[in-house]
């Protein structure tokens, strides 16, 4: 006799509108579902809006219902993850809350990835270089600054605090982003953006704006979207799909899997010509 459910929850705090408008959820349920396949494992999608539908979560996992968790897009004060630890229920985060994460977790290299993307345009001679971040209680988006503020010591260049502009990961928080960015530093030359959505916000405002790209302006995305096939969302979800599946557990040390990532969209390459 066994209490297995041959399920997993895919749990994506986030809206159907969202959900739908975002390729990297796309390529991570796409990831999980073919992992989880291979074990004959059921998927269950679940999104989290508000208070009310997270506390409908938390009594369904109490009961046992599924086998284990995978949490896509967690903020820093999210109490899910917490909860879900206290239930011993076998858990993975795709990305991770901090860099002292104890939760088992996949992620790719943020940092790396941003610092890799900045680099590129530091050497084709961009000196005014903006930054499009995602939302600041998120990890990703820390990570990814961090890694804009890397390339710059590292090319001997200050980080200008003026060229940073947090957004949402959307289209039109990359847009919004850009206008607030144009009006700050009209002067600059380069946007990085922290995901290829927000990346082309920002192309459809620079060209709105008159500004030619990559001529005026060059640009550079990160992401797993249609666009380009750099971080390997898929493929990071199909490790968290594993690692959250029957017969595994949670990772008492917070191991995780790590995946690179690169810029994406680089409009200084491909935008010249459209």
């Amino acid at each position: 006799m066994t209490n297995r459910t041959n399920a997993v929850a895919l749990v994506i705090p986030e809206s159907e509108s969202r959900l739908g408008s975002e390729p990297f959820f796309t390529a991570l349920i796409r990831g999980v579902s073919g992992a989880l396949a291979e074990s004959g494992t059921q998927l269950q999608l679940m999104l989290v809006r508000d208070r009310a539908e997270r506390d409908r979560l938390t009594e369904s996992m109490a009961e046992r219902r599924v086998d284990g968790v995978l949490l896509v897009s967690v903020h820093s004060e999210d109490p899910l993850p917490a909860r879900l630890e206290e239930l011993g229920l076998p858990t993975v985060l795709a990305g991770r809350r901090d860099a002292s994460e104890q939760l088992s977790y996949v992620n790719c290299d943020n940092a790396g990835g941003a610092t890799e993307a900045v680099r590129h345009l530091l050497r084709r001679g961009r000196t005014r270089l903006a930054t499009i971040t995602g939302p600041l209680d998120m990890d990703v988006s820390r990570s990814r600054l961090a890694g804009w503020r890397a390339a710059h010591e590292e090319a001997g260049l200050p980080a200008d605090e003026s060229l940073v502009q947090a957004a949402d990961f959307t289209e039109d928080g990359g847009r919004l982003a850009t206008r607030s960015l144009l009006e700050r530093r009209p002067d600059l030359d380069a946007v990085f953006a922290a995901s290829d959505l927000m990346a082309v916000g920002a192309l459809a405002e620079l060209r709105g704006q008159k500004r030619r790209v990559p001529e005026d302006v060059a640009v550079v995305g990160f992401g797993d979207s249609v666009l380009a096939r750099h971080q390997p969302a898929a493929d990071d979800g199909a490790s968290a799909g594993r690692g959250a599946g029957p017969g595994h557990g949670p990772d008492p040390h917070g191991h995780h899997a790590s995946g690179r990532g690169t810029a994406a969209v680089d409009a200084a390459d491909r935008a010249g010509g459209a």
